[in-house]
C-alpha cells in the first residue's frame, strides 16, 4: 500500500512538471511605467479598496481563460465549469454571501494582474 502510494504522489508530481511544461511562455516583462503614472491611472485606488468596490457592485468579475480545460471550460450552453470557476464562486460565497453572484469574463494568464489594476 505504502509502495503504490509513492508510485501515485510521483506520478502525480511528473504530470504537474509535464502540465506546466506545455503551457505557453510567458512573454517578456514590459517596461515598467513610473510610479506616479500608475498611481494616476489606477481607478481601484482612488475610489477605496478593491474589497471595498466589489461589495458594492454586488458581485465578482472573474478572470477565466476559458481554454485551460480542468482550470476554466464553457460548454454549449454558456455555463462555465473548472478549477478558476470554482475558487471564483468560493471567493464570491465568503465575499458577498453567494456563490453564484460571480460574472466571468476571459482574461489570460498574464492579462490578470493588469485587468484588476485596471478595474476592470
Amino acid at each position: 500500500m505504502n509502495k503504490r502510494l509513492t508510485l501515485l504522489g510521483v506520478s502525480l508530481l511528473i504530470i504537474a512538471v509535464i502540465y506546466s511544461a506545455c503551457a505557453a511562455p510567458a512573454p517578456a516583462p514590459a517596461a515598467a511605467p513610473a510610479p506616479a503614472e500608475v498611481a494616476a491611472t489606477e481607478p481601484a485606488a482612488q475610489a477605496g479598496s478593491l474589497l471595498d468596490i466589489v461589495k458594492g457592485r454586488g458581485r465578482l468579475i472573474c478572470g477565466v481563460n476559458n481554454q485551460v480545460p480542468g482550470f476554466g471550460n464553457v460548454d454549449a450552453n454558456g455555463n462555465y465549469s473548472g478549477f478558476d470557476v470554482d475558487f471564483c464562486k468560493a471567493v464570491a460565497a465568503a465575499v458577498l454571501g453567494d456563490a453564484n453572484a460571480v460574472e466571468y469574463r476571459y482574461a489570460s494568464g498574464t492579462d490578470r494582474f493588469t485587468l484588476v489594476k485596471s478595474g476592470e
